[in-house]
């Protein structure tokens, strides 16, 4: 099963996508650079990943959420595509 969705993130952590039990791939873009990592992350503690750089793909294993905050002055838009591990 594919999906997709977009958030706008801005300074409060906010999850990318929900939990699934058997894991996915997530492919992540965004329109302004943004900070992921845990529902804890911060721009000291996440991974910067930039506008400029082509879309992050990631293997969450099972029950893994994936949040985001913004980098700068303005929000972003981050845009998802997920599809089942198993």
């Amino acid at each position: 099963m594919i999906s997709s969705g977009q958030v706008t993130v801005s300074t409060s952590p906010i999850a990318l996508h929900s939990a699934d039990p058997d894991g996915m791939l997530i492919v992540v873009n965004a329109t302004q650079d943004v900070y992921i990592g845990s529902a804890i992350v911060t721009a000291q503690t996440g991974y910067l990943h930039s506008k400029n750089n082509p879309p992050l793909r990631l293997d969450m294993g099972p029950g893994e959420i994936l949040y985001a905050v913004r980098a700068g002055a303005q929000d972003s838009i981050v845009t998802s595509l997920r599809t089942k591990n198993q």
